[in-house]
C-alpha cells in the first residue's frame, strides 16, 4: 500500500534521493555522508549496490537518480529513468585523474549522456572546464567539490580513527603501495578495457570503441615495472611489513602470485582506502588518485616512475609525489622517510603545487562541505518530480523497460554456465549489515556534534539497499 501510495500520489514537493554506489569500499562512506545531509533536509534517500538499485528501478518511488559517470554505458539507465520522470544529475567518480583532456573526453565524457542531466556536480574548476568542451547541451555544471573530498576534511578525521590505530598496532609502520592496474589486470579478463595489443582488442564493444593501443603498450609496461618493485621491496625491507593494495576493480592473483614467498607482504582491498593512507608510513604509485587524497592527509609519497610518457601519464598525482625513477633510487628515499625525514613536507615544489590542488581541482576543503552544496541544488531538482500514474501505458513500458534492462544486466555478468556472476558483483560490492550502517551516520553525527541524531536508518527490499530519513 506504501508503495501504491508513493506511485499515485505527488506532495507539495517529491524529496526522494537516490544514491547508486558502484564499488563499496570507493563511494560508500562519501555516499552515506551525503545521504546523511540530504535526509537533513528531509529527503528520503536511497542509498547501496548499484546492481540492485538499477535491477529494481521501476520499483523505487519517484526520485532525483544521481549517477556516478558521465560516459555513454551510464546513459541507459538514465535514460530510464528520465521515462519513469525521475530527474537525473551525477558527476564522474573518476574526474579528478586523467591522462590528458583528450583522452579523458574520450574515454569518460558523452555529450549525449550530459544532455540527460539536470545538473553536473564538478570536483573543482579544472573538472569542469574539461567537461564543458563536451557540453553542448549547456547542462548546469556546479563547482560543488565531492563527498569523497569531505572525508578528506579536518572535522571528520575522527571517522577512520579507530581503523587508523587498528591498522598501525596490526601492521606498525608499513610501506603502501596502491596499484592503479585494472585497465590492464581486470576483475575478470574479459572485462580488460587495455589488452596488450599482442592479445587482440577488448572483449567488449564499449571497451574497442575508445581502445587506444599506445597507452596499452605504456599501461602495461608501467605493469611489469610495478611488480619488480613489489618483488625487490619485500627482498630489500624484510623487516617492514608491506600492503600492496590493488585497485577494486583490478585482479589481485598476479600480485599474489609474485609475493607466495614473502611473508612481509600482504595484498588485500579492505575497507576504505583513507584510513590505510593516514596509518601507513609511506605511499607509492603512479599516477593514482590516491596520492592526491594522501597529500591532503599529509603522507609521505613516492611515485616510482621508470619510465615516462608526457601523453599517457597521469601528471598530477605524480606531481605531489617525490619522482623515483630507479630500483635503488627508491630505497634510498623510504630509509631516508623510515630514519625520521619528511622529503614531500620539505619540497616547496610539491608544496606549491597542493595548494594549486587545493584551489583548482578539490573544492570545499574548507567552510560548506561539497555534500551540503549538492543537497542545496538537489532542493530546487527535487520540484521537478513527478508522481507516477499507475493508469498510464508510459508507466508500465517504462517497467517493461527496467525488466529488459535487469535482464540485459544480469547477461552481462553471466559465466559460461549461464549463471549470474556473483564474485563480480561482491567485489564491487560486499554484503553489509543494518547496524554497520547505523554504525557510520552514528559516527557522522559524532564528528559533526550530534547533527545527524535524527537520522534513521533501515533496510530497503533488496539486500545492500538502504533508506534514510529524518525524524
Amino acid at each position: 500500500l506504501n508503495w501504491i501510495f508513493m506511485m499515485l500520489f505527488k506532495p507539495r514537493v517529491f524529496k526522494n534521493l537516490v544514491l547508486p554506489v558502484e564499488i563499496q569500499v570507493r563511494e560508500f562512506d562519501a555516499k552515506i555522508l551525503l545521504a546523511c545531509f540530504a535526509a537533513e533536509k528531509g529527503f528520503k534517500v536511497f542509498v547501496g549496490s548499484k546492481y540492485e538499485i538499477n535491477k529494481q528501478t521501476a520499483l523505487l518511488p519517484p526520485a532525483i537518480y544521481i549517477g556516478k559517470a558521465l560516459r555513454s554505458n551510464g546513459s541507459k539507465v538514465y535514460k530510464l529513468n528520465k521515462k519513469l520522470h525521475n530527474p537525473v544529475a551525477g558527476w564522474d567518480e573518476e574526474g579528478l585523474v586523467y591522462f590528458s583532456p583528450e583522452i579523458y573526453l574520450k574515454r569518460r565524457i558523452s555529450s549525449d549522456t550530459l544532455a540527460l542531466l539536470e545538473a553536473i556536480f564538478a570536483w573543482g574548476s579544472d573538472n569542469a572546464s574539461v567537461i564543458n568542451q563536451a557540453n553542448y547541451t549547456h547542462t548546469p555544471i556546479h563547482i560543488t567539490g565531492n563527498p569523497r573530498g569531505d572525508l578528506l576534511r579536518q572535522e571528520l578525521g575522527p571517522f577512520f580513527e579507530k581503523e587508523v590505530s587498528s591498522l598501525k598496532r596490526q601492521y606498525g609502520d608499513y610501506i603502501l603501495i596502491n596499484s592503479n592496474f585494472a585497465m590492464v589486470n581486470g576483475f575478470l579478463k574479459n572485462f580488460t578495457q587495455l589488452p596488450h595489443p599482442s592479445e587482440g582488442l577488448p572483449a567488449f564493444e564499449k571497451a574497442r570503441e575508445v581502445y587506444n593501443p599506445e597507452l596499452a603498450v605504456h599501461r602495461h609496461a608501467m605493469f611489469d615495472h610495478f611488480k619488480k618493485l613489489l618483488v625487490f621491496l619485500a627482498a630489500n625491507f624484510p623487516n617492514r611489513k608491506i600492503i600492496l593494495r590493488p585497485h577494486p576493480s583490478e585482479n589481485p592473483e598476479p600480485w599474489q602470485e609474485l609475493v607466495r614467498s614473502y611473508p612481509n607482504v600482504t595484498v588485500l582491498i579492505e575497507g576504505n582506502v583513507i584510513p590505510w593512507l593516514k596509518a601507513c608510513k609511506i605511499l607509492i604509485h603512479n599516477g593514482c588518485t590516491t596520492a592526491l587524497e594522501a597529500s591532503l592527509l599529509g603522507t609521505e609519497i613516492i611515485a616510482y616512475s621508470p619510465i615516462s610518457s608526457e601523453k599517457y601519464d597521469a601528471h598530477l598525482p605524480n606531481n605531489l609525489s617525490l619522482k623515483t625513477v630507479t630500483l635503488e633510487e627508491t630505497k634510498k628515499i623510504i630509509e631516508a622517510i623510515f630514519s625520521g625525514q619528511q622529503p614531500t613536507h620539505e619540497d616547496k615544489g610539491i608544496q606549491e603545487f597542493l595548494n594549486k590542488i587545493k584551489k583548482d581541482h578539490v573544492t570545499s576543503m574548507d567552510g560548506t562541505f561539497a555534500s551540503e552544496k549538492i543537497v542545496e541544488i538537489l532542493e530546487q531538482i527535487a520540484k521537478k518530480i513527478k508522481g507516477r500514474n499507475l493508469f498510464s501505458i508510459k508507466y508500465w513500458w517504462a517497467y517493461y523497460a527496467s525488466l529488459r534492462n535487469k535482464k540485459k544486466r544480469n547477461l552481462r555478468y553471466n559465466d559460461r554456465d549461464g549463471r549470474v556472476n556473483i564474485e563480480v558483483r561482491t567485489n564491487n560490492f560486499p554484503p553489509i549489515t543494518l547496524a554497520e550502517v547505523e554504525r557510520r551516520v552514528k559516527l557522522f553525527s559524532t564528528c559533526l556534534n550530534g547533527r545527524f541524531d535524527t537520522i534513521k536508518v533501515k533496510k530497503w527490499i533488496k539486500e545492500g539497499v538502504f533508506e534514510l530519513s529524518s525524524n
